[in-house]
């Protein structure tokens, strides 16, 4: 699996109370997801955060991977897809 699939997948079921473009993470999903960005794909698409990490690979989508680090045993951590209306090589959205 890779991080698109994984992504694709946990946009694929919706969650009660949150928008459609923002999902709720486990830690376990927040870690696993996070490992598999790193491992493939390039640095440059990865910028860190205080509290996460923003994920710009070539396309459409901007990820924004946020870590509640007040509140690690709840699944409260986010990842959110924004979009951009003409697509990008470059990697960049914004």
């Amino acid at each position: 699996m890779n991080a698109f699939d994984l992504i694709t997948d946990i946009f694929a079921r919706p969650q009660a109370d949150t928008e459609a473009n923002v999902r709720r993470l486990t830690p376990a999903q927040l870690t696993y997801l996070r490992d598999l960005i790193e491992a493939e794909g390039p640095t440059e698409a990865i910028e860190y955060r205080r509290n996460g990490l923003v994920w710009s690979p070539a396309g459409r989508h901007k990820y924004i991977l946020a870590e509640d680090l007040s509140a690690r045993r709840r699944a409260v951590h986010t990842v959110t897809r924004l979009s951009n209306l003409t697509p990008t090589g470059a990697g960049r959205l914004f």
